[in-house]
């Protein structure tokens, strides 16, 4: 039978690893582009440049839109963020 264990977890954590590098400066990279591709109403724009900065630098925050999945979400997510926090 074949080995069915899922592989380890890719941490940011690790330095010089992928995700580190994606989180870290691909993601901030696509977002700078999609900012300066495209014109954004000031609110979009600015949620743009506070999600880009919180995923760079800044713990996981709740989810704060207004969609029915939400608290859903926030509660998957709070774990999560308490371990941030601490």
């Amino acid at each position: 039978m074949p080995d069915q264990s899922l592989p380890p977890f890719l941490m940011t954590s690790d330095s010089g690893s992928f995700a580190r590098a994606t989180i870290l400066e691909r993601k901030p990279q696509i977002i700078r582009q999609v900012l300066a591709d495209n014109t954004y109403p000031p609110e979009i724009a600015a949620a743009l440049e506070d999600f880009r900065d919180e995923i760079a630098s800044r713990t996981i925050q709740p989810l704060a839109e207004f969609a029915p999945d939400v608290p859903g979400w926030n509660r998957e997510l709070a774990p999560i963020c308490r371990q941030n926090l601490a």
